[in-house]
């Protein structure tokens, strides 16, 4: 349990902190029975239906101090380790009801308490079940690195003092989405985790519309998994964006060559960042689905 919750992830990616998330909910239902064990050795409790709502609570009071104590050490504090764990109590108490009444012979109700045991299990293993899926869909949508029209794409999508509006009539193209890059530092989209292997591809490429008067400077980066944050490690390039259709064809052998004292490894792409710097008012533009060709 202490492993679990304290030593740092084997790996940093969404699935496996997800899979962390997910172990909460075995470890919480095992709690809730060694919570329960604890409070029926006390003679005023062992009888009482007061344990069960006891069981929740100081359940979700020890989460809380975990979540505390793992913003100490080399682990985050999470809402979402709350919610795992929370959803195991559940589960933790409807087990330990059902066990209850099948000894007291109540035999059809104790099923039904283990049936809603299950469920709460259930949902509490949710975000795992859709983040997996989600993951083959991406995988299965490769080359294309985000659509917008995806469920999947918003998973490893990250809007930065960006908005994402609703298509129109006015919209120049059903295979655009209408953004919005509002006033900030570095407003952006991020996409976390893309498919890394771009090795057998030529180029990056997508389309973005601007129905602005003057030029748009957007920044495409890009990196890979070896990036040392500085600068000179990564693509930087510079986008110009013209009144109009704007067809962006970015090729892939100079996002190969653009660190300074290596070659980026195109089998482990990283990231990929579409930002503008410190735009003075929102400026809205039509982007593709961004994809390898």
């Amino acid at each position: 349990m202490l492993c679990l919750l304290f030593l740092p992830l084997p790996g940093n990616s969404l699935w496996w902190r997800e899979v962390f998330n997910a172990g909460h909910v075995a470890l919480f239902v095992l709690l809730a029975f060694f919570i329960y064990g604890q409070l029926k050795a006390m003679p005023r409790l062992s009888d009482s239906l007061l344990m069960y709502p006891l069981v929740l609570m100081l359940g979700l009071s020890l989460g809380g101090l975990i979540e505390l104590l793992q913003s100490l050490v080399q682990r985050d504090a999470s809402i979402n380790d709350l919610y795992s764990d929370f959803f195991g109590l559940l589960a933790g108490v409807s087990l330990i009801a059902a066990y209850r009444l099948k000894k007291l012979q109540h035999k059809k109700v104790a099923t039904a308490l283990l049936f809603v045991g299950v469920i709460f299990v259930s949902i509490g293993l949710l975000p795992l079940i859709q983040l997996s899926w989600f993951c083959v869909e991406r995988q299965r949508a490769f080359p294309v690195i985000v659509d917008f029209d995806a469920d999947w794409s918003f998973r490893f999508v990250h809007f930065d003092q960006v908005d994402l509006l609703e298509r129109t009539k006015k919209s120049q193209s059903k295979a655009a989405y209408p953004v919005q890059f509002n006033s900030g530092k570095y407003p952006g989209i991020s996409v976390i985790e893309p498919e890394p292997d771009w090795s057998n591809y030529r180029s990056l490429r997508m389309k973005i519309f601007s129905k602005n008067k003057e030029d748009i400077i957007l920044v495409l980066r890009i990196h890979d998994d070896k990036h040392n944050q500085q600068f000179l490690d990564r693509f930087n390039m510079r986008l110009q964006i013209q009144r109009g259709m704007n067809e962006i064809d970015v090729p892939l052998k100079r996002v190969e060559l653009a660190p300074r004292d290596r070659k980026m490894d195109l089998t482990n792409i990283a990231g990929v960042i579409l930002f503008m710097r410190e735009p003075d008012e929102p400026v809205r533009l039509e982007i593709s689905n961004i994809y390898l060709e």
